[in-house]
């Protein structure tokens, strides 16, 4: 996320600059002269922001730089709105309070107590800002504008998907359906694991049961015949799995649990030997399939034969992950050939075509994300994995972020609640998140979460810029800009 931050600092930082405070505050000559140049560095700066956050995932020269001028930004900022702030506290401040307030802004230990101190601070982090500009060993391309990255198409998304709109997994369903419907087996309750195989995927095992879970447990299940759901498994501990086993085993003849995980060693904890069913990624031809369907719409397919090449080679570095293809594919929809073109050589031909990262190919989508929207979704790794999220109080999170700006005629009528449920539908559509619950009446999302894949992006994207603290632990470590924390029961559910 380290550009979408940056990005955003550097339009703070003009906003700040270009205001009319400074022109009301009597700084030390040559000041002036210096808030200027600050104001141009930045701006430089801004232009290479959108090549160096790609390019910083195979180059720790990029990743450093990007670091000490996040610092410097950061400096920056803090010092312009330091005088913004007091510039408006001075004006909302009553008259019988303004002579403490006035002993106070001008007592020593304050840092904006006069104006050269305001000046020098400019001029020093003004040398820093062209220092750093100045210190590239590596080559970075312009982009002029945010206006260049690709913004995604909106469109209604409901939680409900028709059968026929499933591709590529019928046989998976029957030979699924027919292990659960099986009743050959001599126990009460049968598992049936479901086992999906992925590459380039690492996760961090440490999920518990719910203290209430055994109570629920016997009440709802104790001598009946149930089907049980326990997905995406991640826990390889068999005495945790024994421990809910035998909280399951009560339920009538023909009782199923169905498990899924991305896990072998799921599998090999829980300790079944049959009923194991391994997903595997979709084949060349449905990989395809899927593509088409993201890809064109319901457009012709004769109409975009240049592009069926460009296609299929891409696809082919999907890796056959359903959520890899959909991400390319809704990126790709109604983009011209050259832009297809450009996707393939230029973002693809770092991806080994023998071990593709399934990450990596996600991280296509999310570099042509707008830089507000890069930011509301790297936010979402704050939570943890299978989080819900209700959306009107996560954009008021965003919107308290800062990250949701109305930006010139294109939003002028919008309100920032309209923009945010906008930000929403883009990230729905580009498969960056998932419906988890919409309106009956009006298919209006109101609850979402987000893959397990996406989630793993979100955290390596957002960096060192947002960290989950566990307060039984050390602390958070010093490579995390500190600001208040965040309690995030009120804004969702846990599943």
């Amino acid at each position: 996320m380290a550009e979408a931050v940056l990005f955003t600092l550097t339009n703070d930082i003009l906003k700040l600059a270009g205001s009319n405070i400074f022109s009301k505050i009597q700084l030390a000559r040559g000041a002036r002269d210096d808030l200027k140049r600050l104001k141009y560095t930045v701006k430089t700066i801004q232009t290479v922001l959108l090549d160096a956050e790609k390019k910083q995932w195979d180059s720790e020269q990029v990743k450093l730089w990007l670091a000490r001028l996040k610092d410097v930004l950061y400096d920056a900022q803090d010092l312009l709105d330091d005088v913004a702030t007091e510039d408006l506290r001075r004006k909302v401040t009553p008259e019988n309070k303004m002579s403490k307030a006035v002993r106070f802004f001008f007592y020593k230990s304050n840092q904006l107590a006069q104006p050269y101190k305001v000046a020098k601070r400019i001029q020093e982090i003004r040398k820093k800002l062209d220092w750093i500009a100045k210190d590239r060993k590596f080559r970075l391309e312009e982009h002029r504008s945010e206006a260049t990255v690709a913004i995604v198409r909106r469109r209604t998304t409901d939680s409900f998907v028709r059968k026929e709109e499933i591709i590529g997994r019928q046989s998976d369903e029957r030979e699924i359906i027919k292990s659960l419907l099986d009743s050959s087996s001599e126990k009460s309750v049968s598992v049936v694991s479901i086992v999906e195989i992925l590459k380039s995927v690492r996760e961090d095992i440490d999920k518990k049961p719910e203290g209430e879970l055994p109570e629920l447990l016997r009440k709802v299940l104790d001598g009946k015949k149930y089907l049980l759901v326990l997905d995406d498994l991640w826990n390889e501990d068999r005495g945790k799995w024994l421990e809910l086993q035998s909280l399951l085993m009560d339920g009538s003849l023909g009782s199923k649990i169905l498990v899924t995980t991305r896990n072998q060693s799921v599998v090999e904890a829980i300790g079944t030997k049959s009923g194991i069913y391994y997903l595997k990624v979709l084949p060349e031809d449905k990989s395809w399939d899927l593509f088409k369907k993201m890809a064109f719409g319901d457009e012709e397919e004769s109409l975009k034969q240049k592009l069926q090449q460009i296609g299929r080679d891409i696809v082919k570095k999907c890796g056959g992950v359903p959520l890899a293809i959909k991400t390319i594919g809704n990126l790709l929809y109604a983009k011209k050939e050259k832009e297809w073109l450009y996707i393939k050589e230029h973002e693809f031909s770092k991806i080994d075509m023998l071990n593709p990262g399934i990450i990596e190919v996600l991280k296509i989508s999310y570099d042509h994300l707008q830089p507000g929207l890069k930011h509301c979704f790297a936010y979402c790794a704050l939570f943890p994995k299978d989080f819900v999220f209700n959306k009107p109080d996560m954009i008021q999170m965003w919107m308290a972020q800062g990250f949701i700006e109305s930006f010139g005629s294109l939003h002028e009528n919008e309100q920032l609640e309209e923009i945010g449920n906008g930000y929403v539908s883009d990230l729905l559509y580009g498969s960056f998140l998932e419906v988890e619950e919409a309106n009956p009446y009006t298919g209006e999302v109101e609850m979402f979460k987000m893959h397990d894949l996406m989630h793993d992006l979100a955290l390596k994207v957002a960096g060192n810029e947002c960290k989950m603290v566990n307060l039984n632990k050390a602390g958070s470590g010093s490579s995390t800009r500190s600001d208040q924390s965040t309690d995030i029961s009120p804004f969702g559910r846990n599943k």
